[in-house]
């Protein structure tokens, strides 16, 4: 993390966890950055979170966001918006309180999967947003896993 900022991830049934959610806001007061409230988050995203990625495929699609809560609401779209798999997916921690994630896909499906991120967030929430048609070997062992 970013010193002097915590980021909180939880998950359960929705009334649970809007529950805490709201205690988390109460608790924070002021102080509070950010907050997202995912009911039905795609599996992909917690596959991701957990590491348990599956291995990169296809074109690849990169989102960087400003903030982690942004960057969850936009692979939670392009998850959702097309067949895709998120490969890494990072959150706030060594990048200043930002977010960036990887996709992997057919062309089409990327395409698709980046138009649906970009559009879920506020356009100020979205750093950047790209697409490799055909990436080389080298980089998707250096910046997608090679699978399980």
């Amino acid at each position: 993390m970013t010193p002097g900022k915590f980021l909180l991830l939880f998950a359960g049934g929705v009334a649970e966890v809007a529950e805490s959610l709201a205690a988390g806001v109460d608790a924070a007061g002021e102080r509070l950055l950010d907050q997202l409230y995912l009911p039905q988050a795609h599996e992909e995203l917690s596959r991701a979170l957990q590491g348990e990625r599956p291995p990169p495929a296809g074109s690849l699609g990169i989102v960087e966001t400003l903030g982690a809560a942004a960057a969850l609401l936009a692979a939670d779209a392009a998850c959702k918006a097309a067949n895709v798999a998120l490969g890494t997916l990072r959150l706030a921690r060594g990048i200043g309180g930002k977010g960036f994630f990887t996709l992997g896909g057919d062309q089409h499906d990327v395409e698709a999967a980046l138009e649906a991120a970009a559009g879920a967030v506020s356009p100020g929430a979205v750093v950047d947003v790209q697409l490799v048609a055909s990436p080389h070997p080298d980089l998707r062992g250096s910046i997608l896993p090679r699978g399980r």
